[in-house]
């Protein structure tokens, strides 16, 4: 069984993600890791779609691709992620390079120390307009009365063990949301501080309307209210690599 294995949900990231992987596969190996990058591609830019092909092609034993039938959002492409993983730990990251490599040995040294089930990388320098930072601290508070032992500190940067990951992955439904699932599986989380890079890509796939949407779907089918909504669908796999 590998030591590792990074979930990386992707839908715009041609520009990236070669230069990602090489970030990885230079920490892992100075960190001598067994390791594995699954690359989950949410029906973005089929341009990212062929960097991925490119990748797994230059280094089929270290690289897995899968292709979402639809574009369902990052936490539903990482649960395939999850599904696909075959190592005792799995680190989730973004594509956009806002989270470094350099820093799995925060998420690594934490959980090592206190053989918890989940450790968060906290951005401690977010940057984001002051309509955002104030709506995503309010709603992050709303999401502790609604969800026992939610972090509010939670992050799209984690370490999750495999066990965990295992089942929130059976869920497989398209309103998921990871850490909604993280809270009601286990209290032993834990944080560490990480600092936010720059988004190379400099976009973002989520509009006030997405955002919107992502709000209603966590109240709605990941709190106590999810009894009133209809079970959601879920998600489908075009193609593995």
């Amino acid at each position: 069984m590998l030591d590792y294995s990074i979930v990386i949900p992707t839908y715009r990231g041609a520009q990236t993600i070669d230069f990602l992987f090489q970030q990885i596969k230079v920490e892992m190996k100075k960190m001598n890791f067994t390791f594995e990058v699954i690359f989950v591609f949410d029906n973005g830019d089929m341009n990212c779609w062929q960097k991925i092909n490119q990748l797994k092609s230059q280094y089929p034993d270290l690289i897995r691709g899968v292709f979402l039938e639809k574009n369902y959002g990052q936490h539903c492409a990482n649960i395939k992620g999850f599904e696909m993983a075959n190592a005792k730990f799995i680190i989730t990251m973004d594509e956009d390079l806002q989270h470094s490599p350099a820093d799995f040995i925060k998420l690594i040294n934490k959980q090592k120390e206190t053989k918890c089930d989940v450790v968060y990388g906290a951005l401690q320098n977010i940057q984001r307009n002051i309509f955002r930072n104030l709506s995503s601290k309010s709603f992050n508070f709303f999401l502790g009365f609604l969800i026992s032992n939610f972090n509010s500190n939670y992050s799209a940067f984690r370490l999750i063990k495999k066990e965990i990951a295992d089942e929130i992955y059976r869920e497989n439904h398209s309103k998921i949301f990871i850490d909604a699932s993280i809270a009601k599986k286990t209290n032993l989380i834990e944080i560490v501080a990480i600092a936010q890079l720059p988004d190379a890509t400099n976009k973002t796939s989520y509009s006030f309307s997405k955002l919107l949407r992502h709000g209603f779907n966590i109240i709605f089918w990941n709190t106590k209210f999810s009894f009133l909504a209809k079970k959601p669908e879920a998600i489908v796999v075009k193609k593995l690599i």
